[in-house]
């Protein structure tokens, strides 16, 4: 069974770093973990860009998804799948899923653990009013120790951001398999 995890923000908010940390402090605990990476974009350049990135940080699989094509990064293999072919796929081998983009998909579906990255508070509870389902982690590019009483599960970015996102995402991961 694989566990999935939307992550939410508007472009340039930091959501490809959260993945990115996300993956080096959960691999390094012995998860297996994928990423699908929903693209407006309609052909992917792999130097330097997000799903590269994904991959280099020791994602096991990553896909990335745009209007003209689809790429799926996985020991060196490509291919053409549709988001629940990937869903399949992914059952078969990672823990975890992240999915960054499908943000519609990812807010309406009550199964999917939502991380909120936001550069500001506006953004912030403009995600946050329209969640529904899973505990939700939120978080901030920049910490603003006065928010964090009015948010659930605030995990400020920084030195110990993606450890303690980690470990959040552990106990879910954990509760989710007892029930």
């Amino acid at each position: 069974m694989t566990f999935f995890i939307g992550v939410l923000g508007v472009s340039g908010s930091g959501k490809t770093t959260i993945i990115e940390k996300l993956t080096r402090a959960l691999v390094a605990r012995g998860f297996k973990i994928g990423a699908v990476k929903h693209s407006s974009h309609e052909i992917f350049d792999l130097g330097g860009k997000d799903t590269r990135r994904l991959r280099d940080a020791g994602a096991d699989v990553v896909v990335g998804i745009s209007s003209r094509e689809t790429m799926i990064l996985k020991g060196g293999t490509t291919g053409m799948l549709e988001l629940e072919d990937i869903r399949k796929m992914a059952n078969n081998g990672v823990d975890i899923l992240f999915i960054e983009g499908y943000s519609s998909m990812i807010l309406e579906n009550e199964n999917i653990l939502k991380i909120v990255v936001a550069n500001d508070e506006k953004t912030l509870f403009r995600f946050l009013r329209g969640l529904k389902g899973k505990t939700v982690v939120t978080t901030l590019t920049t910490w603003r120790p006065e928010l964090s009483p009015k948010i659930e599960n605030f995990v400020p970015v920084g030195k110990d951001g993606a450890n303690m996102l980690a470990d959040i995402i552990g106990k879910e991961l954990s509760q989710s398999y007892k029930t």
